[in-house]
């Protein structure tokens, strides 16, 4: 499971403010038995690269939610063993 909206990510510093309760989607990963993978904060860039047709961890790949989703992507392919081929910088461009 993934916490989507998980805090706010600054456009401007990056810092990430809870503005709603945050751990919600850990609750109920551990309450269903469901492996959690991580929270996705919102930041405004995901929806300025979705409007644009751009991959977001491409194009941003130095926002924290980036960074986050590249984190995320490496637990689910660790999880399944499945190897994911590529280091930094070059991960941040294939995912």
């Amino acid at each position: 499971m993934v916490e989507n909206m998980s805090g706010f990510a600054c456009p401007k510093c990056g810092e990430i403010t809870l503005i709603l309760r945050g751990g919600g989607g850990e609750r109920i990963a551990a309450d269903r038995g469901f492996p959690f993978c991580g929270s996705i904060p919102t930041d405004p860039k995901i929806v300025e690269a979705g409007d644009e047709g751009s991959v977001f961890v491409r194009h941003f790949a130095e926002s924290p939610a980036a960074g986050i989703m590249r984190e995320i992507v490496r637990t689910l392919f660790d999880r399944s063993g499945v190897p994911l081929t590529g280091g930094e910088p070059a991960a941040a461009k294939t995912i």
